[in-house]
């Protein structure tokens, strides 16, 4: 068995709630027009997910985005890679910075991209052993959120991690 830091608790947890955001997010930006969403008490307008043509793309957008990401992404971090992964299943991270996606549709969104954006950036941030969707993982994923989608985004997933992630 693996010692408890290298335990990754909450990773189902954290992959249910970015899924829940996905489809939140998918449904508060219909073609019609964006409709107001109620989260936590709050009417809310989420905003809608950007999805990627190419893997290419995602390498481009990831380029343009650190400069938003501000202390988080400081320059001792390196840049990011973007690789296509082999078959259909999840993304992942790859130190020292290469992100591998599936080139398919539903894998080139958003979201999944930020995930794995927010796995480099706690990774070399980390100042101790932690679970890998930890809470130190999900408070930089929620601050990447925010940096990438504006405060409501960062907001609605870190209100849905209080709301279903029970470890910490």
């Amino acid at each position: 068995m693996p010692p408890a830091s290298a335990v990754d608790h909450g990773r189902v947890e954290v992959y249910r709630c970015e899924d829940l955001y996905a489809r939140m997010c998918d449904r508060a930006n219909p073609p019609g027009g964006p409709v107001l969403t109620e989260l936590a008490g709050s009417r809310v307008l989420l905003p809608a997910e950007r999805r990627f043509g190419a893997v290419a793309d995602i390498e481009r957008y990831l380029r343009a985005l650190r400069p938003a990401v501000g202390d988080l992404w400081t320059d001792a971090i390196p840049e990011v890679t973007v690789r296509v992964r082999r078959g259909p299943g999840r993304a992942h991270w790859q130190a020292p910075g290469t992100i591998a996606i599936p080139d398919t549709d539903l894998m080139r969104r958003e979201h999944i991209v930020l995930h794995e954006l927010a796995h480099h950036l706690e990774h070399h941030t980390r100042t101790a052993p932690a679970a890998a969707h930890g809470a130190r993982f999900r408070s930089v994923l929620c601050q990447v959120h925010t940096a990438a989608t504006g405060p409501v985004g960062g907001w609605a997933l870190s209100v849905l991690f209080d709301q279903h992630v029970t470890t910490t």
